[in-house]
């Protein structure tokens, strides 16, 4: 695969620490799990039409991948076939390689596309954008950055895209775990410039120390902003697959539910809406040069139903992979009941 690390995010950290161990912080949390499943619960099987793999929606995936060598790529799926390898399209070169990104989310006016992202590089937090002229077919690339104390950054999720397309300027959070101190911690984000977003301290929880991948799950908004819900989808050393929810309004207390209890040792994750309650989630390994696409459908904890649709057949060669939002970011039916 490919990625060209695009944009990068700073923000002048007012030090927020991040440490322990997501198994300590479980054991702590009054909402998490009591005992781990050791297997998956059995999953609907793939729709299949002759050798394709299609998922029950029909749904497409995108997924933005940086490079070893710097390049930031969007990978598109074959939403008719998923065991095919995705087309990759190159976004940009970025000035320097990044050590931490979330998922790219893409803005459009007249003229042009916006590629936007937060990224960490070379201890600063950084905002980068490219702004491909639609019309002349070029590219550029813009970047605010942040301040430094980022280098121990490496897992980042997006969360301020009210939605993508034509409007919605950036308001939510971004959320980031550190190697260091394994607390994850949350940042306000505010847009009221194009391309130059506020980013400021919200809170942190420690207990993160095991993470080894995380991407948005869903944004959940029903009619009163005060029950607003990120969810973000985790998995550990460990193998576990956890979905951490945390409301946006008042103070930061995330809340672990355990998905599954073993086998999902990944990297990189990236997710795209699927249906109503349904979502398809592409699960890499950059060690391995592997990637994995399944299909998950309403969260139930354990009892979550998640097919696995295909392994992508080209070698995954991908340094860092992360969602890639181009119609709407992930989210949950505002009908649907919060998972417990």
């Amino acid at each position: 695969m490919r990625g060209i690390v695009r944009g990068a995010l700073t923000a002048a950290v007012t030090t927020v620490a991040l440490t322990a161990s997501l198994g300590s912080y479980a054991a702590a949390a009054p909402a998490s799990p009591a005992a781990p499943a050791t297997a998956p619960v059995r999953a609907p099987a793939a729709a299949s039409v002759g050798s394709a793999v299609v998922p029950s929606s029909h749904c497409s995936l995108a997924a933005t991948t940086a490079d070893p060598d710097g390049q930031l790529y969007e990978q598109n799926f074959d939403a008719d076939d998923y065991s095919k390898a995705p087309f990759a399209e190159r976004i940009y070169t970025a000035p320097a390689q990044l050590t931490a990104m979330a998922g790219t989310s893409v803005r459009v006016d007249q003229q042009y596309r916006y590629y936007r992202q937060f990224g960490v590089r070379t201890d600063r937090l950084v905002f980068g954008t490219t702004h491909y002229n639609t019309q002349k077919q070029t590219k550029a690339y813009t970047e605010k950055k942040f301040g430094t104390g980022w280098g121990a950054v490496t897992k980042l999720v997006d969360a301020s895209d009210p939605g993508t397309g034509t409007g919605s300027p950036k308001a939510g959070y971004l959320y980031a775990i550190s190697k260091q101190t394994g607390n994850l911690a949350r940042f306000r984000v505010d847009e009221k410039t194009l391309g130059s977003p506020t980013v400021a301290a919200a809170g942190a929880k420690s207990g993160f120390g095991s993470v080894t991948a995380m991407t948005l799950a869903f944004q959940y908004k029903d009619w009163q902003p005060e029950n607003a819900v990120d969810g973000i989808l985790m998995t550990t050393s460990s193998g576990r697959l956890y979905l951490v929810t945390a409301k946006r309004s008042g103070s930061f207390a995330p809340r672990l539910i355990l998905l599954r209890g073993s086998t999902w040792h990944f990297d990189g994750l990236a997710l795209n809406n699927c249906g109503p309650d349904s979502w398809v989630l592409l699960a890499t390994d950059h060690h391995a040069d592997t990637a994995v696409s399944y299909e998950v459908f309403s969260y139930r904890g354990t009892a979550t139903k998640i097919t696995r649709l295909a392994k992508v057949p080209a070698a995954w060669d991908a340094k860092l992979t992360t969602s890639f939002w181009d119609l709407e970011v992930p989210s949950l039916n505002p009908l649907t009941p919060l998972p417990r």
